[in-house]
């Protein structure tokens, strides 16, 4: 079968629209779903096709607002969406451990699990009972404990999917949606020990944990940056192990840069506005970024969730729907450094993570 070539332009439902043997039948998990945002519009183009999709967040008004709208979005059509709703928190361990319980009991299995959630702005917090930094959790302890609580479940789902007319036998996968402010993070600014890796690894994972002991020297902006580098070198490390014969296949990507409601939040204005990515207005700095639209930013992750391929490139990024590894930072590679970063991972979880 013969698929279109994708583009910087392509829409999240163009690639929908390409794949629908592929997506048809599937049981999707998306975490970070909100209205105004590359999760929300990934899930809704997924309905369109696939036998369950699953959102998931920690407002039950937004969770309600998402599937209204999904399904408002189809009300003169024939497409009728199965959305099932649930309640996670990534910056509480228990919440994550709750949820990952719910969709371990479903009967139905699981195809794809995409790691959309985002956390930026605001100062400094720590949440209870496990005193996480918020941000990082949302990264990376809150997804690297939901996978390896639903790997079992994802190795379980290779068997043709239910609703398919073909003999699909395509991996299960897992979407880790990063950014290129990753590469942005330098080493000579972090302080830390691991030569030309830019996040502190030799302190237990208190850092990463829970930010800097003085309190002062936190900034949202760099911690966004730091979350992301370390969002980045989980999935490469995740690939790693999985390996690429395992029976789960991991891609990381970059959607692009998008107008989201993270963008919109008042918080987070100062910050992106002296980085030059907002006007002085809070407006995009169109004159000085090339933006995305949302359906834009989105197609990246259906790409990376149901092309077949990439079926047998597990551990690529991607970045306008193609494979582009070239524009992972180099210190992501870091074998080492990824294995000190699972670790660290494993402790704060309270867990061993092994494939």
């Amino acid at each position: 079968m013969t698929f279109p070539t994708f583009s910087a332009t392509t829409t999240a439902e163009e690639v929908a629209d390409a794949f629908v043997e592929q997506i048809r039948g599937k049981n999707v998990l998306i975490t970070g779903t909100s209205l105004n945002g590359i999760g929300y519009e990934t899930a809704r183009v997924l309905a369109k096709y696939a036998n369950l999709v699953i959102i998931t967040g920690y407002n039950a008004e937004r969770l309600n607002l998402t599937e209204t709208a999904i399904k408002s979005s189809f009300l003169h059509t024939n497409t009728k969406p199965n959305i099932r709703q649930l309640h996670l928190d990534l910056t509480s361990l228990d919440s994550v451990r709750s949820a990952a319980a719910e969709v371990n009991a479903y009967p139905e299995p699981l195809h794809v699990l995409i790691h959309n959630a985002a956390s930026a702005g605001g100062p400094l917090h720590l949440t209870p009972p496990h005193n996480l930094e918020s941000q990082m959790a949302t990264a990376l302890f809150g997804p690297f404990l939901l996978t390896k609580l639903l790997y079992p479940k994802l190795l379980a789902s290779t068997s043709p999917p239910t609703g398919s007319i073909n003999s699909d036998t395509s991996k299960p996968r897992i979407v880790i949606v990063t950014s290129r402010a990753h590469s942005f993070l330098s080493a000579s600014s972090a302080g830390s020990p691991t030569s030309g890796f830019p996040l502190p690894l030799d302190d237990a994972g208190a850092y990463l944990a829970r930010g800097p002991a003085n309190a002062e020297e936190f900034t949202s902006a760099r911690r966004y940056l730091e979350s992301k580098a370390a969002n980045a070198v989980w999935a490469t490390e995740l690939a790693r192990r999985a390996g690429q014969e395992g029976g789960v296949g991991v891609f990381s990507l970059h959607p692009g840069d998008i107008y989201t409601n993270i963008m919109q939040k008042e918080q987070n204005k100062v910050d992106l506005i002296a980085m030059g990515i907002l006007n002085p207005d809070g407006t995009p700095a169109a004159d000085k970024h090339t933006f995305k639209t949302i359906p834009q930013g989105a197609a990246t992750t259906v790409v990376a969730a149901f092309d077949p391929r990439i079926e047998d490139h597990s551990g690529s990024h991607l970045w306008d729907c193609t494979i582009a590894n070239d524009k992972l930072a180099p210190f992501v590679h870091d074998e080492e450094a990824g294995k000190k970063l699972w670790g660290i991972a494993e402790e704060v979880v309270g867990e061993k993570f092994e494939l």
